[in-house]
C-alpha cells in the first residue's frame, strides 16, 4: 500500500477531548457492537450525544448510514485506522451538514455508493477536520468519494488515504465546489479512476490548498491527478505526482489562479506532466519522464528543472529521495521539493538509465 508517514492523530484528538471534558458540559460516549457499552451503533451514539461530546468507536465493521447535524468528535477508540464504515455497495456512508464543527479520526470508509459523495458529503456550512482516515473502493455514478460543497463550508484533510475510488463523470476521490474551502495535507491519492474530468481531485470554485501529498497512478479523462477549473484558486506546494494518466492531456491541470510551487511531476503515462498557461504562478518545480512531454501550454519557468528527481525506489512505492536528488535543498540551493525527505544514499550511478529502475526517461532530455 502506498502511504506517507501517518501520525497517530486520533489519540491526540481523544486526549484533547478528555482534557477539556467537564462534567455536565461534555461527555465521552463509547460504541462497541458486542454490547459492552450502552451504544452498539455509531448512529445511536450520535443521537444520544450533545454538542461538544466525543464518540469513541471500538474496532470493527459498521454497516450504517451516519448523519451528523451537531458539533462533535468521532474517532477510533484505539487511535488506529481500525473502524471500518462499510457502505456495502448500496449507500452513501456519511453526511455532515449545517453550522457544526466535526472532527473525524481513524475511520476507514469502504464501498460507499451514490451519485455524488459516495463516502462523505460535507456541505451547508459545516466545518470538518478529518485526520488519519481512509476512503477506499467507493463508487459515484457522477462524482467523488468525498465532496466539500457550499459557501462557509470548510474541510481539512490530514494524513488520509484515498485509494481505488471510481466515478462516472467528474473526479473520483475528492472535490470542492460552490465556494467551499478545502485544505489537504500529507495525504495519499492512489489508483483513483474517473471516466470524466480528473482521476483524483477536481476543484471548481473557492479556495483550495494541497501541501505535501502523494498522487500516484490515478487516471482521468482531462487530468490524471488534480484539476483546478472555473474560479477555484489556491496553492499546490510540495507534492509528488507520479505515474498519473490522462491520455493526450496532463497529470495536473491548472487555471491561472493557482500557485504551483516545489512540486515533482514525473512518469505521467500517455500524458503531459502539467497543463498551465501561466509560468509566472510557478516556482521551483521538477518535471521528468512524462510520456507526452513535461509541460502543455507554456514552457518552464526560469527556476523550474527538467531532471530526474532520483526517488529511492518508485516501483515499490518509495518516493523518498536519494542523497544526490536535485529535489533536496542542499543540492538545489533553495528548498525541499516534493512530498518526501531524503531516504537513501546517492543513487545517480544506479542501473536502468538516467531515470533509474522503473522510471521512464523523459523524451528529449
Amino acid at each position: 500500500m502506498v502511504r506517507l508517514f501517518f501520525r497517530a492523530t486520533a489519540p491526540v484528538l481523544l486526549l484533547a477531548a478528555l482534557a477539556f471534558h467537564q462534567p455536565g458540559l461534555a461527555r465521552v460516549l463509547a460504541v462497541n457492537p458486542d454490547g459492552s457499552t450502552p451504544n452498539t451503533t455509531i448512529g445511536g451514539a450520535i443521537l444520544a450525544a450533545s454538542a461538544g461530546d466525543t464518540v469513541t468507536v471500538a474496532a470493527g465493521n459498521y454497516h450504517e448510514t451516519i448523519w451528523i447535524q451537531k458539533s462533535l468528535t468521532l474517532l477510533s477508540a484505539s487511535g488506529e485506522r481500525d473502524v471500518t464504515l462499510d457502505g456495502e455497495g448500496r449507500f452513501r456512508i456519511m453526511l455532515i451538514e449545517y453550522d457544526v464543527e466535526v472532527n473525524l479520526a481513524g475511520l476507514d470508509f469502504v464501498d460507499g455508493v451514490d451519485q455524488d459523495a459516495a463516502a462523505l458529503l460535507i456541505w451547508k456550512g459545516a466545518r470538518a477536520r478529518v485526520d488519519h482516515c481512509a476512503f477506499r473502493q467507493c463508487h459515484a455514478t457522477l462524482s467523488n468519494a468525498v465532496h466539500v460543497r457550499h459557501p462557509d463550508t470548510r474541510a481539512t484533510f490530514s494524513d488520509c488515504l484515498f485509494q481505488d475510488n471510481t466515478a462516472g463523470l467528474h473526479s473520483a476521490a475528492l472535490s470542492s465546489s460552490h465556494e467551499a474551502r478545502l485544505t489537504v495535507t500529507g495525504c495519499v491519492f492512489a489508483g483513483n479512476s474517473s471516466q470524466g474530468s480528473s482521476g483524483a481531485v477536481n476543484c471548481t470554485s473557492g479556495l483550495a490548498v494541497f501541501e505535501n501529498n502523494l498522487f500516484k497512478e490515478n487516471q482521468g479523462l482531462l487530468s490524471g491527478a488534480l484539476a483546478f477549473d472555473g474560479t477555484a484558486h489556491g496553492r499546490v506546494a510540495g507534492n509528488t505526482f507520479h505515474a498519473n494518466r490522462a491520455p493526450g492531456y496532463a497529470a495536473v491541470r491548472l487555471n491561472d489562479q493557482v500557485e504551483f510551487t516545489g512540486n515533482i511531476v514525473s512518469g505521467s503515462k500517455d500524458s503531459f506532466g502539467l497543463e498551465s498557461q501561466t509560468p509566472a504562478n510557478r516556482r521551483e518545480n521538477i518535471f521528468f519522464g512524462n510520456d507526452s512531454g513535461d509541460l502543455l501550454g507554456s514552457g518552464p519557468a526560469a527556476d523550474e528543472v527538467l531532471a530526474d528527481p532520483l526517488f529511492c525506489d518508485p516501483p515499490r512505492g518509495t518516493f523518498t529521495l536519494c542523497g544526490d536528488s536535485p529535489a533536496l535543498a542542499r543540492n538545489n540551493g533553495t528548498r525541499q521539493i516534493g512530498a518526501f525527505p531524503e531516504g537513501c544514499p546517492p543513487c545517480s550511478h544506479r542501473g536502468g538509465g538516467p531515470a533509474g529502475p522503473g522510471v521512464p526517461s523523459s523524451p528529449g532530455h
